[in-house]
């Protein structure tokens, strides 16, 4: 038995680890998974004729080309969109999903499904209709000898059977109790609502001040959820927030808008100068690039924001005041196109908003819209529902 294996002989199983920052696959027994790949996949429509001796000659069917891999991925193509088949930490997309695990298989276990068992993590909050979906595909599809569904929270590397399992990752911040080696599931309570609702007021009022932006948000609206919310109890526990690393994302683009500093990925450049500090950048775009999709376009942009928030950014220890912030040493980073600049207190004000919601700074007025607008749909289905 490997000291890396709790409660089990090794089988030579293959997990698979699927998350929405990384999808990650590997053998049971083994400290590290064998490939960490990104969840984002590029997907084009490419156009294919059909056969001129049938019937429906003049239509074209819609084929779906796959970009997987960061090495893929990043390379700027016309008509490309960069998509996930994660939403709230559940599969959505099973196209993406397939394409995934038929990589995973091919270019990274280098097996055949046939021939060794799989064990596949999920949320603690997934449903019966996406496992049952996930069973399905592993056993007609790819003909698995053996399949298991495990909750990620159970997944412990400490020996304990017990305990408050805190999981913060890319898009949700959860906690799920685990007694026995089980994951206790029942009620389950989303916060996202109260999440918003709570900085709502000062979001609205920061939104109408701005003669740039508006918001059309019924007061209706809002007191209704928070009559409905209180009815139901929704608000009564905390399971899972929409914290996590992409927040953290969001919070540095933020920053550098207020700063003025723009965002140039790295696909643009051709060529750039050494310049100083907090000097204009010097750097010669790419010539015949390609007309890229503002997906693509953002998901570079986010590389940027994650290698900044990687080499700059710092949780303290114990939470923190403002005068301490500022006596902090500063940090230098330097972006793709040459720019170079020091942070000093979003240093640690930034990741400090996992803890304490206040040092937030929120969101555009769409994007406070459609939290509002989902919460009313789900809210209006589970009445009609009862």
């Amino acid at each position: 038995m490997s000291g890396g294996v709790y409660g089990g002989d090794e089988v030579g199983a293959l997990v698979f680890d699927p998350g929405s920052h990384t999808f990650r696959v590997g053998f049971a027994g083994e400290e590290f998974p064998k490939g960490d790949i990104p969840s984002q996949v590029g997907v084009r429509e490419v156009l294919d004729e059909m056969d001129d001796t049938v019937d429906q000659s003049t239509q074209k069917a819609k084929m779906k080309e796959y970009f997987i891999g960061r090495t893929f991925v990043n390379v700027a193509r016309p008509r490309t969109e960069i998509k996930s088949y994660m939403r709230d930490c559940m599969i959505d997309d099973w196209d993406i999903f397939e394409q995934l695990v038929d990589y995973s298989y091919s270019r990274i276990l280098f097996s055949e499904s046939q021939y060794q068992p799989v064990l596949f993590s999920e949320a603690a909050w997934n449903t019966k209709a996406n496992r049952e979906k996930l069973t399905e595909l592993m056993f007609e599809k790819y003909n698995v000898p053996t399949f298991y569904v495990v909750k990620n929270a159970v997944l412990y590397a400490n020996g304990r059977t017990a305990g408050l399992i805190l999981d913060s990752g890319a898009t949700q911040t959860s906690a799920v109790p685990v007694f026995d080696g089980y994951c206790i599931t029942h009620g389950f309570l989303d916060r996202s609502l109260s999440f918003y609702c709570r900085n709502i007021d000062r979001t609205l009022e920061k939104f109408q001040s701005d003669s740039i932006h508006s918001v059309n948000v019924d007061k209706l609206l809002l007191k209704f959820l928070m009559s409905y919310s209180q009815r139901t109890n929704i608000f009564s526990a905390v399971v899972k927030q929409p914290v996590g690393g992409d927040m953290i994302a969001e919070q540095c683009r933020l920053m550098l808008e207020e700063q003025k500093i723009d965002l140039v990925s790295s696909y643009k450049i051709a060529s750039k100068e050494v310049v100083n500090e907090m000097e204009p950048p010097i750097w010669t775009e790419k010539k015949n690039l390609p007309e890229v999709t503002k997906s693509y376009e953002t998901y570079m942009e986010k590389q940027i924001l994650e290698d900044l928030a990687a080499s700059v950014l710092q949780c303290c220890d114990t939470p923190i005041d403002v005068e301490f912030a500022e006596k902090l040493p500063s940090s230098p980073f330097c972006f793709p196109n040459g720019y170079s600049k020091e942070f000093q207190a979003e240093r640690i004000k930034i990741p400090e908003g996992l803890f304490d919601t206040t040092y937030l700074k929120f969101f555009t007025s769409e994007f406070v819209q459609s939290i509002i607008y989902w919460w009313l749909i789900t809210a209006a289905d589970n009445i009609f529902r009862q």
